[in-house]
């Protein structure tokens, strides 16, 4: 647990870091390339949960297969995706009004994002059914 909080807490260290040397207005290519990491990182966690999903009914079955749970992996994956993509639209969307006011956050948010949801994706493929 305290290693993911660090790991977390790394990542946007290194990114406020890099976001400060930027020149003052991104090009709209940067601000679409961390966007599009952005929207890779929730087809990712996406996936894990839907993998972890996947574990727990082959777990289930494996232990208990009269009384098996069945948790439904494509709708996990669906959820996961229908929760996400609108904060990330709202997240593209800010970081577009913000790319002239304040280009190091409209720089930095969209891989921050990005950052939190690789980690949870990594914790659901490596925890497994959960």
């Amino acid at each position: 647990m305290t290693f993911r909080i660090l790991a977390s807490l790394l990542l946007s260290i290194s990114t406020l870091t890099f976001a400060q040397d930027l020149p003052n207005a991104p090009s709209p290519k940067i601000i679409l390339a961390t966007n599009a990491v952005n929207i890779g990182s929730t087809f990712f966690m996406a996936r894990a949960i839907r993998s972890g999903a996947a574990g727990c009914v082959i777990e289930a079955h494996r232990y208990t297969p009269a009384l098996a749970y069945q948790p439904n992996p494509s709708a996990k994956y669906m959820n996961t995706l229908k929760i996400q993509l609108p904060i990330d639209a709202a997240v593209f969307f800010t970081t577009w009004k913000l790319r002239k006011s304040h280009p190091n956050l409209a720089t930095w948010l969209p891989l921050v994002s990005s950052g939190f949801q690789f980690g949870i994706g990594a914790s659901q493929y490596n925890s497994g059914c959960s």
